[in-house]
C-alpha cells in the first residue's frame, strides 16, 4: 500500500502556498537526492533555498601548500614537555 494519494494532495496544497515554480524546483531538487515522499518536498521548501545544489566535479585544485618540520613520535605522548 503506498501514499501516493495522501502525497498527491499535499503536493497539491504546497502549491497553492508555495507557487508553481517554488514546488517544481523542489520536485526536481528532491529527484536529485532521491527523495520520493511529500514530506521531503515540504522540507526542501522549507529550507527557503539555503541548501547547496549538487554540481558535477570540475578540475582538481592545484595548490602549492607549505611545507612543515618533523618532529619525533615521541613528541606526541602524554604528559611529556616539549
Amino acid at each position: 500500500m503506498t501514499g501516493l494519494a495522501r502525497d498527491l494532495g499535499t503536493l497539491a496544497g504546497l502549491e497553492t502556498v508555495h507557487g508553481r515554480v517554488a514546488v517544481i524546483a523542489a520536485l526536481e531538487r528532491a529527484v536529485a537526492f532521491g527523495r520520493f515522499r511529500a514530506a521531503d518536498v515540504v522540507s526542501i521548501l522549507g529550507s527557503a533555498g539555503g541548501l547547496p545544489r549538487p554540481t558535477p566535479p570540475g578540475e582538481a585544485l592545484i595548490i602549492d601548500l607549505p611545507s612543515a618540520g618533523t618532529r619525533p613520535l615521541s613528541a606526541y605522548a602524554i604528559g611529556t614537555q616539549p
